[in-house]
């Protein structure tokens, strides 16, 4: 990538955060190369633009309601596309990110380290993500996503390693999928890729994005020093495996994310990642057999989670996506109390 251009950074931010959105600003101004911070209210309802305009090089532009992660980066992601930042980078960050002050400085370092086939970054997130996938001598590919369900597969009981490869890079991480926050990327890879896909509202839209950078033949690269940090925890943290994210279904007092989170990533398996439609179908019931055995309390709440699961999954296998009525139903009713 080339270091000398300047950049743009897209944040996307809803409900009342500022508390935290104004640290990520702060962040991203002292960036000397970052020229311009583009942030997408979506739906809030306090008036942002009075609040950041202090900050000559911040732009705000708004989504009427909450459209979800999906709709919030679509939005932030078509406005940079427009000629005005042609021949920039973009730098993609959470509203609740800090961006390290030698975040960029050590991009540029870790891209003179080797030399790279065509590739962008994402920024390693040390709250949420673990440093010992640097000290491993293999790493994941593409094809060890294939089939598998929300990361499952029963190949995996038989071969941990089922599509690793050796590490192509000393210090350097090759990553299969990466979240929207610390992307880094130049600004023409968006209409070789198009833009996220605004029918999955909430959740692993990052990761149907960032597997098309991969089909488009980009690697997505990592490296340990160059950092933003989380301000705040999501309901799930992004360990090497997801036994967390399993338990934390059936504890979360906000299931709509864990809901939401299945009922994509079912999409993604069955229409992106699907080979063998034998070995696809059976990773589905399993991992619903295993949530069933293995994590689900034994009693009427349990049951009752366990069922809403199964009805989110289903409704991934039959692509039906966008903003879900019987979710939403279920979250206004858990915010009334």
């Amino acid at each position: 990538m080339d270091f000398n251009r300047e950049i743009v950074a897209v944040v996307v931010t809803y409900n009342n955060r500022f508390n935290y959105l104004v640290k990520t600003v702060k962040s991203l101004v002292q960036q000397e190369k970052i020229s311009k911070v583009i942030i997408v209210q979506n739906g809030v309802q306090y008036d942002l633009p009075s609040l950041l305009n202090k900050y000559s090089s911040v732009s705000v532009i708004q989504n009427s309601d909450n459209q979800g992660s999906a709709g919030g980066f679509w939005l932030g992601f078509k406005y940079v596309s427009n000629v005005e930042f042609k021949n920039m980078n973009v730098l993609v960050l959470d509203d609740d990110n800090i961006l390290d002050s030698e975040a960029i400085n050590e991009l540029e370092k870790a891209e003179s380290l080797h030399d790279y086939p065509a590739h962008i970054w994402s920024l390693f997130r040390p709250n949420v993500q673990s440093k010992k996938q640097f000290n491993k001598t293999s790493e994941r590919t593409y094809d060890s996503l294939t089939d598998t369900i929300n990361g499952f597969t029963i190949e995996h009981l038989f071969n941990k390693n089922k599509g690793n490869e050796p590490r192509k890079y000393k210090d350097v991480n090759c990553l299969i999928t990466s979240p929207y926050s610390g992307l880094f990327f130049p600004q023409e890879l968006l209409k070789s890729i198009d833009l996220p896909n605004k029918n999955f509202y909430l959740y692993s839209d990052d990761i149907e994005f960032t597997l098309r950078i991969q089909r488009f033949g980009h690697l997505i690269l990592q490296y340990q020093y160059a950092c933003a940090y989380d301000q705040s925890v999501a309901w799930q943290t992004l360990e090497e495996d997801n036994s967390k994210s399993r338990k934390s279904f059936y504890i979360t007092s906000e299931i709509f994310r864990p809901l939401y989170t299945y009922r994509n990533e079912v999409y993604i398996s069955y229409y992106i990642l699907k080979r063998n439609k034998f070995l696809l179908s059976l990773n589905y019931y399993l991992l619903q057999l295993w949530m069933l055995i293995s994590y689900m309390p034994k009693n009427r709440t349990g049951v009752k989670k366990f069922m809403l699961l199964r009805r989110a999954m289903a409704d991934g296998k039959k692509s039906i996506l966008g903003k879900s009525t019987w979710i939403e139903n279920i979250r206004e009713a858990q915010n009334e109390h």
